[in-house]
């Protein structure tokens, strides 16, 4: 099972009552203590993942099947 990190970011800014709005692709810095995870099938597994974007990203975890 292929599991993929979705981030996006979005921020607005006002200024004089024109409303911009800029949607860009950032690359965050990633990091994970463990390149690899196995356990036995049928059990838990904790995916740990820490990431640093500015401004704050959401961050979750998707299956490659999109579920």
């Amino acid at each position: 099972m292929n599991l993929i990190l979705v981030l996006f970011q979005y921020f607005k800014v006002e200024y004089n009552k024109l409303i911009l709005y800029f949607y860009f692709t950032v690359h965050p810095v990633i990091s994970s203590p463990s390149q690899l995870v196995g356990a036995p099938k049928g059990t838990e597994v904790k995916l740990e993942c820490n990431v640093e974007a500015f401004p704050k990203s959401i961050n979750y975890w998707v299956r490659e099947s999109g579920k």
